[in-house]
């Protein structure tokens, strides 16, 4: 199969139907290969020769055209080709004026579909026929073009994820400058500190009335106590008198008592409205509105998490990155005007309460303009006695003797020879710790050697200990193999005695035997002898 498919080359479409840069590799290579060139390397060198051998077909097709033209000049014209030609024409004529009423029908479609917004904007709509019908378009928060990856390297991701960061940094500069001129019109931390000092000497003037007021139903109420203690004794010591006293004297007791009470009760009565109406202050909040929103908007692009508040190495970094060339002073000076305990809430200046107005510092436009150029003048200014040297030299000589060694970089004046004396001295501290590590080095390599030797005895040791317990082992096998031989022979020999003893036994007896035929004999040759000699 793969022999029949390469051996049937496939034909070459016109130059009209085919757009390079819309092209697949795949179809790319197709192409080429059927105007038999070279199907290898990248997409874009494929897509110039594409193009390249497209231009060369389109020109020689024109030259082609030119020429049966000028054939067709040269030959009298039919009126058959004449009437031909018009009407082609008119079939022309007649597909742009529907094309044009399409048009306008897309366009009324659109209309109706999308109500136009009565403030000045851009409207993206995709094209129908863009990528078939399937192209769409979609709104995106820049911090989701932010959000991209490093490996995306195609083109189309590259050049958003370029203009991104382009804008991103052209709303950093912005809204930082807008910061920078909020700080500088914005009052000093003094007066704040006066004002909390205000409300804590109110505060402080609200807690003495009520401990006053506190001690003086205290009082009160110990007054009373004794008052009824009193009371109480004399009442004792008159009941023994007369009953009749004693009830006079109840009554006129109770009526006191009663009026008492009253008084106690409209005093307490007092007291709780003072305290009401306090509270009542207290609770009355005070409302608070936005009067510049352009710079809340600025705080809050920086302020990511909505806390309210900036960091002062926020502000410094900000301030660093705006362009002003501020120096790292004039940047502390400006954010320790404002800042209280190492952040700065920007509430402050961007809100103020109904009906009050505050007191910020007004800044023109002239003002403004030398603000927004810091230090550059300064800058200039240097540059430009750099170029008049020759005239300066002869009378500024010791000034730049004394300046020479100073430059700017990054808002801050750098001294060059005290960086040149630090370098020095962290040269010699390095080449001190390179020899203190060649040192510690060498005594690793001792160490190491040494720990090898004692590895080297240990594995000796380790050997010789193995082979001790290989004849420990040999040992003992032989002393349990002797011990048996032991036993055997013993009791071999307990047998042999045994078997001793019973012939020796055998034995003693057949000698006694023989004994006594001996003896039985030598009688009887004895009487034999006697008888004879008789």
């Amino acid at each position: 199969m793969e022999t029949e498919t390469s051996g049937e080359k496939k034909e070459p479409t016109h130059f009209s139907e085919l757009d390079p840069k819309s092209m697949k590799i795949v179809d790319l290579r197709q192409e080429l290969e059927a105007r038999s060139l070279s199907a290898k390397g990248l997409k874009s060198q494929l897509i110039a020769r594409l193009t390249k051998t497209l231009k060369g077909e389109q020109e020689a097709e024109e030259e082609e055209i030119k020429q049966e033209q000028e054939k067709e000049k040269e030959k009298p014209v039919d009126p058959e080709i004449l009437e031909a030609i018009a009407k082609e024409e008119a079939v022309k004529k007649e597909q742009e004026e529907e094309q044009k009423k399409k048009d306008k029908k897309e366009k009324a479609l659109l209309e109706k579909k999308y109500i136009m917004p009565d403030t000045p904007c851009l409207l993206v709509h995709p094209h129908p026929t863009a990528k078939g019908g399937k192209f769409d378009c979609s709104v995106m928060s820049l911090s989701v073009l932010l959000d991209y990856r490093p490996e995306d390297n195609k083109e189309h991701i590259f050049e958003v994820s370029l203009f991104a960061e382009m804008f991103n940094e052209m709303l950093m500069r912005d809204f930082g400058f807008q910061i920078f001129l909020g700080l500088m019109k914005a009052p000093a931390k003094k007066e704040e500190k006066e004002e909390k000092k205000d409300k804590e000497e109110g505060k402080k003037d609200e807690k003495k009335d009520k401990d006053e007021s506190k001690v003086k139903d205290e009082k009160k109420d110990k007054d009373e106590k004794k008052d009824k203690d009193e009371k109480k004794d004399k009442d004792e010591k008159d009941v023994k008198k007369d009953d009749k006293e004693k009830d006079g004297e109840k009554i006129k007791e109770e009526e006191k008592c009663e009026d008492m009470e009253e008084d106690e009760g409209a005093d307490k009565d007092e007291d709780g409205k003072k305290d009401k109406d306090k509270k009542d202050k207290k609770k009355e909040k005070k409302k608070y509105i936005t009067t510049d929103p352009g710079l809340l908007l600025s705080f809050v692009y920086y302020d990511q998490n909505h806390t309210g508040y900036l960091l002062d190495k926020d502000l410094e970094e900000i301030f660093t990155t705006i362009g002003l060339q501020l120096s790292r002073a004039q940047i502390k000076k400006i954010v320790q005007r404002v800042v209280t305990r190492d952040m700065f809430n920007y509430r402050k200046i961007t809100d103020s309460i109904e009906g009050e107005k505050k007191d910020l510092t007004v800044i023109d436009e002239i003002e403004e303009t030398k603000l927004a150029q810091g230090n550059m003048d300064l800058l200039k200014l240097s540059h430009k006695s750099l170029k008049s040297g020759e005239e300066m030299k002869e009378t500024t000589e010791s000034q730049m003797e004394v300046t020479s060694n100073i430059i700017q970089y990054k808002g801050s004046m750098i001294n060059i020879d005290s960086l040149l004396e630090k370098l020095d001295k962290s040269e010699k501290d390095r080449m001190s710790m390179e020899k203190k590590m060649q040192d510690v080095e060498n005594e690793i390599g001792m160490v190491k050697g040494s720990l090898k030797e004692t590895e080297q005895d240990k594995t000796n040791l380790s050997s010789e200990l193995q082979n001790v317990r290989d004849e420990m082992t040999q040992m003992k096998s032989l002393q349990t193999r002797v011990e048996t031989q032991n036993k055997k022979y013993r009791q071999v020999l307990l047998n042999s005695k045994d078997v001793l003893s019973k012939t020796l036994s055998t034995v003693s007896n057949c000698l006694s035997e023989e004994d006594k035929l001996h003896s039985e004999i030598k009688y009887e040759n004895v009487v034999k002898t006697e008888g004879l000699s008789n």
